[in-house]
């Protein structure tokens, strides 16, 4: 059961975790995500980012 609730770490607040489970074989993986409220972007914006950046040095070095 999620609280609602936000944690705060140097005057900085954060939204309750985002929890995922993936299982692979017979190991589970959870993990584990905290965004600021106040982010610039979001995650959505963040995850395309770091997906660019990923394509963009694969290009790189192939």
């Amino acid at each position: 059961m999620q609280e609602d609730r936000t944690f705060e770490k140097k005057d900085i607040k954060y939204a309750p975790p985002v929890r995922s489970e993936k299982k692979i074989g017979n190991t589970t993986f959870i993990v584990n995500s905290f965004f600021p409220e106040q982010a610039k972007d979001g995650v959505v914006s963040k995850i395309e980012r770091l997906i660019k950046d990923e394509v963009r040095k694969k290009a790189i070095t192939t």
